[in-house]
């Protein structure tokens, strides 16, 4: 059993590596190989079998496999909520990950829900002003912004906003990209002077 997960370990190294330098195919084939061998050895429930799922997940979303990533997702979602509970932070990322295939989808719907859910767990584990919780209500602005709810998708990057100049300054990444945000949901409701001023601060 040992040698089998020393395999497996190299195997998922390899495919990282694979990923790193953009070879999805390649990576998608040799993390099937090492999901079929765990789930021969080990069985589906079997913590490293669903973190192959979870990689297998995010490779198959790159290549453009939605439907595909969408259902291991699910199924890494449901052994986290049976494994940890609804709120564990490995919960809430699956969640988290879920809602991004889904939005890919097109399925706003459902990935605005989820992301509320990580959103409300993160508040609850964490704090309102911690970084992941700052930055899944930044999830939460792109959401609403896809969906065309323009006016709460401004609210909410304000707020975000607000936050992460307090936290990181205004030059930081993140900040610049939550300031892209609130420009998008901005000029789709005819703000062009609040545009340039937001730009000019």
């Amino acid at each position: 059993q040992n040698i089998s997960i020393d395999i497996s370990d190299l195997k998922n190294n390899f495919a990282g590596v694979l990923v790193d330098q953009g070879k999805f195919a390649d990576a998608e084939r040799i993390l099937r190989e090492i999901l079929e061998d765990q789930l021969r050895d080990f069985g589906d429930d079997d913590p490293e079998t669903v973190l192959t799922k979870h990689n297998l997940a995010l490779v198959l979303r790159q290549q453009g496999n939605l439907l595909g990533a969408a259902k291991l997702n699910e199924d890494v979602l449901a052994q986290h909520i049976s494994f940890f509970g609804p709120n564990h932070p490995d919960t809430l990322t699956s969640k988290q990950n879920l809602a991004a295939v889904l939005s890919d989808c097109g399925n706003f719907s459902r990935a605005r829900d989820l992301c509320l859910e990580v959103l409300n767990g993160r508040r609850e584990i964490l704090g309102e002003d911690h970084p992941d919780t700052v930055a899944s209500r930044f999830d939460l602005a792109v959401f609403l912004l896809e969906q065309g709810n323009y006016s709460q998708a401004e609210q909410v990057c304000r707020e975000v906003l607000a936050q992460q100049s307090h936290t990181f300054g205004a030059e930081h990444m993140v900040v610049q990209r939550s300031r892209c945000c609130l420009a998008s949901a901005m000029l789709e409701q005819g703000q062009h002077a609040g545009v340039v001023e937001l730009f000019s601060e």
